[in-house]
């Protein structure tokens, strides 16, 4: 269990070093996205305001049908996502090869014919009947026209490729940093993937780990509980077996003190019996020894006077009282046997079980 306490704990280590690379990295991710966007802004803003700054003198001074190219707001300014609209944004610029597209506008400058134009205006000219001078004045400002749309187209052009120039650097760089910080980020999700392997690895271990532990106290809960439902049963069939011997032995006991007390009883009436029969023989002796010695008296003084008579009857009263306390007095003594055949009996009613119990041999009677 300690091994697991200290896994749990490295485990949690290792998770809280991995969101904190998660968190840098992210922070990094974040950076490097706010920078390119930053940088994108800036190039935008430059490149309109310098498009805005031609585009007076392109409405005053341009008035062919030709269209020079410029680079749309939606192109410029659109909806941006990270890798496929940066990809998209560079595609474009890696399409544009500065030769061609310098050949194209002048190839719109090429179209221009001089002569023709000429011609044009002085067809013009000659429609209108005038005079002489009237045509005169009005080739030379054919020719001051011309001259001014050529030098206008001139630099124009030549501001426009000055901008494009500018621009194209600049895309250029850009595309150079944004390559370096594609690096980079590859870089940081590379490290980011290591990380998660480690982690999902970690966390692998760790549930497992925890399956292993979980298995093993479940194990040893169930033998525990094995051992002691194994150690109740035991106890129970001792205490069953115990109270099955106290009770034969009480049962052995009643038994014995069932005998015993009918065998006190038939003692008790036997000798109930010998008393009775004792008493009425020495009632019987005394009975007959008062009739001899009355007769005895009665003829020893049979001729005597009535004093005597009286004398000897209040003698024969003090005889008699004499034999009356000269008879043996009842006592215990007499029938011992019977006495304390009677006390144990009344002992053995009201202590059955302890004299039981104290008596810890068999014999064939309880006070032996």
């Amino acid at each position: 269990m300690d091994y697991i306490g200290s896994t749990a704990g490295q485990v949690k280590a290792d998770c809280q070093a991995f969101q904190r690379d998660v968190s840098y990295l992210e922070h990094l991710l974040g950076k490097q996205r706010s920078r390119i966007r930053q940088n994108r802004e800036w190039t935008g803003d430059e490149a309109h305001e310098k498009l805005a700054e031609l585009q007076p003198l392109e409405e005053s001074y341009c008035d062919t049908n030709e269209e020079i190219w410029q680079p749309e707001d939606g192109e410029e300014e659109g909806d941006w996502d990270e890798d496929t609209q940066q990809s998209e944004d560079w595609e474009v610029v890696a399409d544009w090869d500065e030769d061609t597209q310098q050949s194209e506008d002048w190839e719109v400058v090429a179209d221009w014919d001089e002569d023709t134009q000429q011609s044009e205006d002085w067809e013009v000219v000659a429609d209108w009947d005038e005079d002489t001078q009237q045509s005169e004045d009005c080739e030379e400002d054919s020719e001051t026209l011309s001259t001014t749309k050529i030098l206008t187209e001139t630099d124009l052009h030549r501001y426009y490729k000055e901008v494009q120039e500018a621009y194209i650097i600049k895309q250029q760089l850009f595309a150079s940093e944004l390559q370096f910080e594609r690096s980079t980020n590859k870089v940081l999700l590379d490290e980011l993937e290591k990380l998660r392997a480690s982690n999902n690895e970690i966390s692998r271990r760790y549930e497992a780990e925890n399956l292993r532990a979980a298995q093993q106290a479940s194990h040893l809960k169930a033998e525990f509980e094995k051992a002691v439902m194994s150690q109740m049963h035991s106890f129970q069939a001792e205490q069953n077996l115990l109270r099955l011997q106290i009770m034969e032995e009480m049962r052995c006991l009643r038994k014995r003190a069932a005998e015993e007390k009918m065998l006190l009883q038939r003692q008790v009436e036997e000798l109930t019996s010998q008393l009775s029969l004792k008493k009425e023989r020495e009632n019987s002796s005394i009975r007959s020894g008062r009739r001899k010695g009355m007769r005895r008296i009665r003829r020893r003084n049979g001729g005597r006077s009535s004093r005597r008579k009286r004398r000897r009857n209040g003698g024969r009263k003090q005889e008699e009282e004499s034999l009356w306390t000269n008879l043996p007095t009842w006592s215990p003594s007499l029938m011992p046997s019977l006495l304390q055949n009677l006390w144990r009996l009344s002992c053995l009613r009201r202590r059955p079980k302890i004299i039981s119990l104290q008596s810890g041999k068999k014999s064939d009677s309880i006070w032996d």
